[in-house]
């Protein structure tokens, strides 16, 4: 499971059955949170390589064509760049302009859309007490210009 994407893992390790399991086994069901947050935390390192990546390829766009494409099809289409899928949704990384600049972003860990909210700026908008792991937000790459 170690292997799998978040998106794969994400809620696996509570349906696993326990009946004539040897003992070891059992045990190890009180680690699917550590566990869970291991993959999160490993795919979100990916995810923001992947940003990195595409953003590079958005900034030699720009110079080559004078302004950011319409989307990251005509992206990959004019430089042939190699731009990774979102590793939480397995799709491609969702991407708009914004004025001058883009927003370019992955659904993060809730596998939501939350329309490229940061968990800061989410955090926010919570209600007092509302526990950390339960904030829906996105890993944006914001570029104003």
């Amino acid at each position: 499971m170690s292997r799998k994407p978040y998106r794969q893992n994400h809620g696996a390790l509570q349906t696993l059955g326990f009946e004539n399991t040897p003992w070891y086994v059992r045990v190890g069901a009180f680690l699917p949170p550590q566990y869970s947050r291991a993959t999160e935390a490993r795919d979100k390192g990916i995810a923001s390589l992947g940003l990195m990546q595409a953003a590079l390829a958005l900034r030699a766009y720009q110079s080559e064509h004078g302004g950011y494409p319409a989307s990251l099809a005509d992206l990959r289409a004019a430089g042939g760049w190699a731009i990774p899928d979102d590793p939480f949704s397995g799709k491609p990384f969702i991407y708009r302009r914004q004025g001058a600049g883009y927003l370019i972003y992955s659904v993060g860990p809730d596998l939501q859309d939350n329309g490229g909210v940061d968990y800061e700026t989410a955090r926010g908008h919570q209600r007092f007490g509302t526990p950390a792991s339960l904030v829906p937000y996105d890993l944006p790459l914001r570029m104003p210009r």
